[in-house]
């Protein structure tokens, strides 16, 4: 069981909290700016693909788009001992660099060598997103791990779509994959922060998506990077809470450590 705090600059608030930063107070842009185009892919097409797997296990990872976020979630896979595929539109040779940076875990490839991995994580402008993931003609039930957001740049304000969560436009452009929304709630140099903050407890990371099973086990892969998973449920509910513009973005919320023989004496083990 844990508590949740919110830090916002100085200061702390509780998951209660209604403290959003301004927009004067807010980092400058942290997101890439890319031009993707791929052809048609037939990544693991089946003859027949009226239903999804209910499960189907990840072997491999892979990174789509090397700017801030995509560059702090590869750092996050190294840290974790994890080998992650990174693609950017201007090819394998410019990811070379970073995977110089990080570690031998980075493979470089091409965008369509990534947009076969068994989990895809889309670290690209929105506006690339549509392109990149309808360019596979059946996702046959892989996941895609939605770490977008829909920004109108104009003045920095969410993307108007209509009500409809980001994320839920991706899994209507993507045929039959399951997407799941997550690192993408928070500022990239937060994200690509050592998320153990010792005995004061583990940064949390959100998730969201329509498929349980799919769900779970992207809450394994952040366990493993060491944060902590919280599923905010489905991507028209949850995914709306962690969106750009939803209420628990741009923050930075940690899961402290509570303990009791009893539930009168949960307490947070803090200083125990």
């Amino acid at each position: 069981m844990h508590q949740l705090l919110v830090r916002v600059g100085h200061c702390q608030f509780s998951l209660a909290g209604n403290c959003l930063p301004s927009t004067a107070e807010r980092p400058p842009v942290l997101f890439c700016n890319e031009v993707y185009k791929t052809s048609r892919l037939t990544h693991s097409r089946p003859e027949s693909s009226q239903t999804l797997p209910i499960e189907r296990p990840i072997v491999t990872y892979s990174i789509i788009g090397t700017g801030n976020i995509g560059s702090a979630l590869a750092g996050q896979f190294a840290r974790s001992g994890l080998e992650v595929m990174v693609a950017t539109a201007k090819g394998p040779s410019a990811v070379e660099p970073l995977a110089e940076q990080i570690g031998p875990q980075i493979k470089p490839v091409d965008v369509t060598d990534a947009l076969g991995a068994d989990a895809v994580i889309l670290a690209v402008p929105f506006d690339a997103v549509r392109g990149l993931v309808s360019s596979v003609d059946d996702w046959n039930g892989r996941i895609i791990i939605d770490a977008t957001n829909a920004i109108d740049y104009e003045d920095f304000s969410p993307a108007d779509l209509g009500g409809t969560p980001s994320s839920g436009l991706v899994e209507e452009w993507a045929t039959n994959a399951r997407v799941v929304k997550a690192f993408g709630s928070t500022w990239a140099k937060i994200l690509a922060r050592d998320p153990d903050q010792g005995p004061h407890g583990r940064r949390v990371m959100f998730l969201s998506g329509n498929h349980p099973a799919a769900n779970a086990a992207i809450a394994a892969l952040i366990t493993q990077m060491g944060f902590a998973p919280i599923d905010l449920g489905r991507n028209d509910q949850g995914g709306l809470l962690q969106q750009f513009g939803g209420p628990l973005t741009t923050h930075s919320f940690i899961s402290q450590p509570i303990s009791g023989a009893a539930p009168g004496e949960m307490d947070l083990t803090l200083g125990r």
